[in-house]
């Protein structure tokens, strides 16, 4: 019996972290001593077949970190003029933290301005004295109403349609949705905008139907004035529509498998980025229309001073690179700013006023102040008992008498090695719908000892591990009956984390099982 139970120990021992198994080494090697000193005569005991429930679970120690971390950085040099924050802060999402000075920056944005107001006003004089031609002004006209529907259809056929379900058919319905880790999660949009949206892109349906059509006929013998009224109206039609779907993927969040509201993801601020490229797209082509039809209007009357379109277009260039010049000191503007990206907690500020500081080295660390996680490292012994799921208790050295519940939510396929042992990464967070428990008294760092439910079995016979002799030719235990005993072989299954063992046959429950110390 005493060898069994050693062997369940050593077992259990395997399974420990590195620190758990020098204590209990130690453990057994005093208790070796003490029985080795008390001898005496072999003792037996008697255990019965019990029918109940047998649970395997795995120890391990781990670390409490913020699911999110960031470190800040300036990607420009200069000195330091604000700095409002100091480590333990909360930080909201947007708010500036750092900023650098602005003057030399701000100095040639005023002139850049200038400079481009220079050159609009060169280039409205230029267009005055230029020689445009009608069949110029015709052609320019012809092909900005032509690029009108193809905007338009771009916009709601390629842009729009991805948010719909089943898009070319009668039974599309607005309706976006986001895959993250392999669950879709469809966003929490009004039920009533989702089918005014759904029942506007019908109508557009049939308006882009009839302008295809309009647009085949399309040339410059047509009459213009009307093609122009009708790219126009159909225009205006199609940016509401727009307007209304960029405002509804504006408001897109979800709710993840925690219940957590998510507002931003990579996923997410694509699809606003797309509706906002589709805004300023249709916006671009109505303006670049409505100046072609000016240009059109007014050619047969304009009369050349000796100017050329060579010149306008010369004067149109200039123009772009100043705005360009402008954009570029706008950027250099932002990069003297630090602004947090997330909602948390200041866990480092190194920024001075007054400082000098350069490119590359990181200022300022925030994490997250949503819900901690917990990351272990589990030996290669046991990692194929962790699954994604797996219930765990939760206790820290740090917070006496409370045991926290949480789930493992991720296993690491890849191996990292702990002081030269393979191991492997498990996250397991905190089930936060137990209110009885005050999740605010965790702080990121503190020791945390799991206990994994990997395997529960109800309902079954089971014994103490130590009742069985096990040899070479299978598990055995000594049966008392009324006609005395009998040696019976047994077929067991999963070991319990209470020393009990699953007996899957050869035993009834309440058999009597006689445990020899010798064993």
């Amino acid at each position: 019996m005493i060898k069994n139970k050693l062997s369940i120990l050593v077992n259990k021992i395997k399974s420990l972290s590195k620190r758990q198994r020098i204590f209990s080494i130690i453990g057994i090697i005093v208790l070796f001593f003490i029985l080795s000193s008390i001898g005496g005569e072999d003792k037996t005991e008697v255990v019965l077949v019990t029918r109940g429930t047998v649970e395997e679970e795995v120890l391990v120690t781990g670390k409490t970190k913020s699911r999110t971390e960031v470190n800040l950085g300036f990607e420009a040099s200069g000195r330091i003029v604000f700095s409002n924050v100091e480590v333990g802060s909360k930080v909201y999402e947007g708010q500036t933290l750092v900023e650098l000075d602005q003057s030399d920056l701000l100095a040639k944005l005023r002139k850049a301005d200038a400079n481009l107001n220079q050159a609009l006003v060169e280039l409205e004089s230029t267009k005055r004295t230029s020689v445009v031609s009608n069949q110029t002004a015709e052609d320019a006209l012809l092909l900005n109403l032509k690029d009108a529907y193809i905007k338009s259809d771009n916009a709601v056929r390629n842009s729009i349609d991805q948010f719909f379900t089943n898009p070319v058919g009668q039974t599309r319905k607005f309706n976006p949705s986001i895959i993250v880790d392999g669950f879709t999660y469809y966003g929490d949009i009004n039920e009533s905008v989702k089918k005014d949206i759904t029942a506007d892109r019908q109508m557009i349906e049939k308006l882009l139907s009839e302008w295809e059509l309009a647009q085949a006929s399309l040339n410059k013998q047509s009459d213009l004035e009307e093609g122009f009224m009708l790219a126009q109206n159909n225009l205006n039609q199609v940016q509401v529509f727009v307007e209304k779907v960029a405002n509804a993927i504006n408001s897109f969040s979800y709710k993840d498998q925690n219940y957590n509201v998510i507002r931003n993801n990579d996923t997410i601020e694509s699809y606003k980025a797309t509706m906002s490229v589709t805004r300023t797209s249709l916006t671009t082509v109505g303006t670049n229309m409505l100046a072609a039809k000016d240009k059109y209007n007014s050619a047969p009357q304009e009369v050349g001073m000796g100017k050329s379109l060579d010149l306008v277009l010369i004067e149109e260039a200039k123009i772009e690179s100043l705005r360009a010049d402008k954009a570029l000191i706008e950027a250099d503007l932002r990069k003297t700013v630090l602004r947090s990206p997330i909602n948390g907690l200041v866990t480092k500020m190194d920024a001075k006023k007054g400082e000098i500081v350069t490119t590359g080295g990181s200022l300022v660390g925030i994490i997250s102040d949503e819900l901690l996680q917990i990351e272990a490292f589990v030996s290669e012994v046991n990692i194929g008992k962790v699954r994604v799921g797996n219930r765990v208790s939760v206790e820290f050295d740090a917070i006496k008498d409370t045991e926290y519940s949480g789930k493992v939510v991720y296993v690491d396929p890849a191996s990292t090695l702990v002081d030269g042992v393979p191991t492997y990464k498990v996250t397991v967070i905190f089930d936060n719908s137990d209110t009885s428990k005050d999740l605010s008294v965790i702080r990121s760092g503190l020791t945390a000892n799991l206990k994994i439910e990997t395997k529960k079995i109800e309902d079954v016979l089971k014994i103490p591990e130590y009742a069985l002799e096990k040899r070479s030719d299978g598990n055995f235990v000594l049966v008392l009956s009324d006609s005395g005993e009998e040696e019976r072989e047994v077929e067991v299954g999963l070991r319990g984390k209470d020393g009990q063992i699953e007996v899957i046959s050869g035993l009834s429950v309440d058999e009597k099982i006689k445990v020899s110390a010798s064993n």
